[in-house]
């Protein structure tokens, strides 16, 4: 079985691009903003997640997100968009704590193993310290999956990462390897 871990910057696409991801509506400038300013490949993550997210709504998948992402977001210099993540990550987290037979967050005591899982140095080829309690907090709930749109720091560990028993993939790879196909 599947269990989800979504990295901080799935949970700010879903908010950036909530409007696609969750109603499937897309106006045409938006369209074009995103290929302009991230390209074609945005595009086609975005409709992955969106994917992602239909299987979610009905329940089928059990996912997991870290209030560390609420911290991440709490130190976002622009106010107006601080803002906003933050009171999306706080609806999220609300929404998934009524839905808790599908969705985890991490307790205090997971919380202090992953931060000793952290401090162990194993997994120090994350060059990113929020990335490492991220990834941490992932594999001490159990989490088999990690989900993320980080190229650069995540997605290039995947194969290190695989030895502690967690797949990491960005929102295309994943429904190409549980073959998601959804209409809507």
């Amino acid at each position: 079985m599947v269990f989800l871990f979504f990295d901080t910057n799935v949970i700010q696409n879903l908010h950036s691009f909530g409007e696609f991801i969750f109603d499937n509506y897309l106006p045409k400038e938006k369209f074009m903003m995103i290929k302009q300013k991230y390209g074609s490949e945005m595009f086609l993550e975005l409709d992955a997640l969106r994917q992602i997210v239909f299987v979610l709504q009905r329940g089928s998948l059990p996912v997991a997100i870290s209030v560390k992402s609420l911290r991440e977001f709490l130190k976002i210099y622009n106010r107006v968009k601080r803002n906003h993540l933050v009171n999306w990550n706080l609806k999220l987290l609300e929404w998934w704590e009524i839905n808790k037979k599908y969705v985890k967050v991490p307790d205090v005591n997971q919380l202090r193993k992953a931060r000793r899982l952290v401090n162990s140095g194993r997994i120090d080829f994350l060059t990113d310290s929020e990335d490492k309690l991220l990834v941490a907090e992932a594999l001490v709930l159990g989490c088999n999956t990690f989900l993320t749109f980080d190229r650069k720091t995540v997605l290039c560990h995947k194969k290190k990462l695989a030895r502690f028993g967690i797949d990491v993939l960005n929102p295309r790879e994943f429904v190409n390897k549980y073959r998601l196909e959804m209409s809507g």
